[in-house]
C-alpha cells in the first residue's frame, strides 16, 4: 500500500530524518517456529577420529583454519561450550568452507563410519556463517544459529538450547 504508514517490516523515517526502529513483539514465538522448521542434519557431515582430547582438537583445528584463511565456525557442543557452557561433551562439531577430507588429512584425523569424535560439516547454505562471533580467538556460529542447531541435537541439545536462550539470547532482546 501507498497509504501513510508504509508496508509492514520496513523502517520508516520519523522526526528529523531519523529512522524509527522496529522490534519483534514475540521473539520467542518466532524462534520456536523457526526451530520447528529447521534441522541441522540438512548439512553434509564428515566424521573423523583423533586421539587428542576435544579441547586440543578445537585449538588445533582453529589454528590451522585461521592460518589457511578458511572460513569456519564451531557449533553444537563445541559452540555451546564456548558461549554458554552446559554440557560435557566428547565430540567436536564445526562448519567448514573447504574440503573436509583435505583438512582432516592435514590435521591427521582418520575418516570413520562410526565412533568419530570430530565432525566437519559442510553447510547447505552460507547463511550458517551470518553473524559468526569470535570468542577466545575462536569463531563460533551466531547464538541464534547455535540455538537452532542445538534444538534438534539428541544428546541433551534441547536443554543446552534453552540454557543458551535464557543466558545469552534473551539478554539481547
Amino acid at each position: 500500500g501507498g497509504k501513510e504508514g508504509g508496508r509492514r517490516g520496513k523502517e520508516r523515517k520519523g522526526g528529523e530524518g531519523r529512522k524509527k526502529k522496529f522490534r519483534l513483539v514475540k521473539p520467542r514465538d518466532l524462534l520456536e517456529s523457526w526451530s520447528e522448521n529447521y534441522d541441522y542434519k540438512v548439512n553434509t557431515f564428515y566424521d573423523y577420529y583423533s586421539m587428542l582430547d576435544v579441547s586440543t582438537i578445537e585449538t588445533k583445528v582453529s589454528d590451522y583454519l585461521k592460518s589457511k584463511n578458511i572460513m569456519y565456525a564451531f557449533s553444537l557442543t563445541s559452540g555451546a561450550s564456548l558461549t554458554a557452557p552446559f554440557l560435557r561433551y566428547k565430540r567436536v562439531f564445526l562448519y567448514l568452507q573447504d574440503d573436509p577430507d583435505k583438512v582432516a588429512e592435514e590435521l591427521g584425523f582418520k575418516r570413520v563410519a562410526t565412533g568419530g569424535n570430530v565432525t566437519l560439516m559442510q553447510p547447505y547454505d552460507e547463511g550458517i556463517f551470518y553473524g559468526i562471533q569470535k570468542i577466545k580467538d575462536t569463531w563460533i556460529v551466531s547464538d541464534i544459529q547455535l540455538y537452532l542447531d542445538l534444538k534438534k541435537f539428541s544428546e541433551r541439545g534441547e536443554e543446552a538450547a534453552e540454557f543458551l536462550l535464557e543466558n545469552r539470547i534473551k539478554k539481547k532482546w
